[in-house]
């Protein structure tokens, strides 16, 4: 079943277009990549997806009212708050799962640093942390890859592998070329 149909979706800002004419639909299960250049509209198609943007032409129907767990760019960490209170914010407990990947992603010695005294890598394991205890069925990152190295990236792609065996949705945006079973969804600009 498909809960997101796209149907030539344009975004243009003043004169310049971002996205011409995209059509796509995305249901439960499914692994999406978005891929494109740099420029090429990517981020403002999750946007748009997400419903923090309106497109300017075309339309988007969402068949499902299941939320959505967005991670983009910025990573909603409080800088000034420690790692574990970070991940208390956010309503989760530092239990053996949380632990467990807190020592997975090199971090469980930072738990009680300041996020600001994180690497930009660090941040964004942290994170993705927050992400793998979602319980919704329909995630979206952003440029989930980036600042991660090749540990953190396996680590991500089991995750990502993980997403579809429970029937739940994964959409991400990349520059990477995976190996992992996924459709691609390109942007041309």
């Amino acid at each position: 079943m498909h809960f997101l149909e796209a149907q030539n979706i344009s975004y243009k800002i003043n004169d310049r277009n971002i996205l011409s004419s995209i059509t796509f639909d995305i249901g439960f299960g499914e692994l999406v990549k978005i891929s494109g250049r740099n420029g090429s509209g990517k981020t403002t198609l999750l946007k748009i997806i997400i419903g923090l943007t309106k497109q300017t032409k075309g339309s988007l129907t969402r068949k499902s009212e299941e939320k959505i767990c967005f991670l983009g760019h910025k990573s909603g960490l409080k800088n000034y708050l420690t790692v574990r209170e970070n991940l208390l914010i956010q309503g989760l407990k530092i239990d053996s799962l949380n632990l467990g990947l807190l020592e997975k992603f090199n971090l469980k010695r930072h738990i009680d640093n300041s996020v600001g005294t994180l690497s930009f890598g660090q941040q964004k394991k942290l994170s993705l942390i927050r992400i793998l205890n979602a319980k919704e069925r329909i995630i979206i990152l952003d440029e989930p890859f980036v600042g991660l190295d090749e540990e953190s990236k396996n680590i991500l792609r089991e995750f990502m592998d993980s997403i579809r065996k429970e029937n739940r949705t994964l959409i991400f945006t990349s520059h990477i070329d995976l190996e992992d079973n996924y459709r691609e969804i390109k942007i041309d600009d």
